[in-house]
């Protein structure tokens, strides 16, 4: 909720959402994403946790593994009622560039797309015919101001300036990618 004290200035997709924010570190350590998995399986009950959204991702362009530790996550988490989106990746557009997550067929694959070109040139493609090497559904992706967390590089992010509100800068960023959509999936 906006306050005098934290003020906001973009509500986002689900406002009232309720969130829990679970890092794997910088450069996603895969082990501390399987904790992440299971902490969330561990207290799905006690926080009502319904959905988990994954905006990482890795081995674009891999072939579908149904026992890597990730997959098997995803679908325990699927399996228990959890709706699970992951990114689809930013390696487009050549074709067959998609997150090995993001294929699981029990995980929604989701694209980026831009407010004029549709699908955005960045993000990553399917495989033309395939069953399951496809995006599930393309999500606004391109320049989306979000926030970002305290002391966290602004430069390549894409600071927000606001003369009004010099404190905007320090909360909220503005990038492109198949993480920025992943979220709207999530929030929808």
């Amino acid at each position: 909720a906006n306050d005098e004290r934290r003020p906001f200035a973009y509500a986002g997709i689900a406002p009232e959402a309720s969130l829990i924010g679970l890092g794997a570190g910088e450069g996603l350590n895969l082990l501390h994403a399987l904790v992440g998995f299971d902490w969330v399986l561990q207290n799905q009950q006690r926080y009502g946790i319904d959905i988990v959204t994954n905006s990482w991702g890795g081995g674009d362009g891999a072939a579908f593994d149904p026992h890597n530790p990730i997959n098997r996550a995803s679908y325990e988490c699927y399996r228990r009622g959890i709706v699970v989106t992951f990114a689809a990746s930013n390696s487009g557009p050549d074709e067959n560039t998609l997150s090995q997550y993001a294929i699981a067929p029990w995980v929604i694959n989701v694209a980026a797309g831009t407010a004029t070109k549709g699908l955005a040139d960045f993000s990553s493609r399917g495989v033309a015919g395939g069953f399951y090497k496809h995006p599930d559904v393309t999500a606004p992706g391109n320049l989306i101001t979000s926030t970002r967390a305290p002391g966290t590089a602004v430069g390549a992010l894409g600071p927000v300036t606001d003369p009004a509100h010099p404190e905007y800068t320090l909360r909220y960023h503005t990038i492109s990618g198949t993480s920025m959509a992943t979220p709207f999936v999530a929030g929808t």
